[in-house]
């Protein structure tokens, strides 16, 4: 059982700062990490690396696990039948999960003129 994990919104934009869960255990707050995980998201989903945008994700996100009953239950009503891959893809060097914006375009060649510049 846990609070709600909500993203709060500036008090400029006529909102609050969302008050961040007590760990039940341990005199803190909880981290971004066991934030994801109250709200199901695997281990291995990458959040943001700021603790509030990190946060803000969390808390604007619908659960994965909700997402996919929903989806299925979609796919029922609407009597889809999915259909499944057939070739498995590779998913390549895990320190590719460590590149910045710029450095994947590089890395996979996109056409730096289509990617916007901060500013």
């Amino acid at each position: 059982m846990s609070s709600t994990l909500r993203a709060g919104t500036h008090y400029e934009r006529g909102g609050f700062g969302a008050p961040r869960p007590i760990h039940p255990h341990h005199p803190r707050v909880i981290s971004v990490r066991e934030a994801a995980r109250l709200h199901s998201f695997p281990d291995w989903f990458r959040l943001h690396w700021t603790k509030w945008h990190g946060f803000r994700e969390v808390g604007n996100a619908l659960s994965p696990r909700l997402g996919r009953a929903v989806g299925r239950e979609l796919i029922h009503a609407l009597t889809i039948k999915p259909r499944r891959p057939t070739t498995a893809l590779t998913l390549g060097s895990p320190e590719l999960l460590s590149l910045a914006n710029l450095q994947a375009a590089k890395y996979f060649g996109a056409d730096m003129e289509r990617i916007p510049r901060p500013g």
